[in-house]
């Protein structure tokens, strides 16, 4: 191999280029097996949408999948992470509230059996 040729083939081949994701330099050849495995290769979260470093990743997918979501149907607060589960049973609707009336009080209580309030007149008006 001529000279020119092997420089063109080590700078093409052999020149360390840095992974987009964690920027460690790789040769060439080898930066496309390890962008696939790349452990900060970004993921995008199945309930925000957002994209994460995949090293933080399983810590923000705990996270968002905790937060909760009410249930239309049954009015019910849902887990992100049981959101498709729920969707698949056929939950009831929420049974109206029942409202407890006041039960009429049998004998009214007479205008002379309740006491007036008396309060002292204040210093200031004597």
């Amino acid at each position: 191999m001529e000279k020119k040729g092997k420089e063109a083939h080590d700078l093409e081949f052999h020149t360390p280029v840095n992974c987009p994701h964690c920027a460690q330099p790789f040769e060439k050849p080898k930066l496309d097996a390890h962008v696939a495995v790349c452990p900060k290769k970004p993921k995008t979260c199945e309930f925000c949408q957002l994209e994460f470093a995949g090293d933080v990743y399983p810590a923000h997918v705990s996270l968002c999948g905790s937060k909760t979501v009410q249930c239309p149907r049954c009015k019910r607060y849902i887990p992100k992470r049981d959101w498709s589960d729920h969707q698949k049973i056929k939950c009831e609707p929420e049974p109206p509230p029942v409202v407890e009336r006041p039960k009429p009080n049998p004998k009214p209580t007479p205008a002379h059996a309740v006491k007036p309030t008396v309060r002292p007149v204040p210093a200031a008006y004597v």
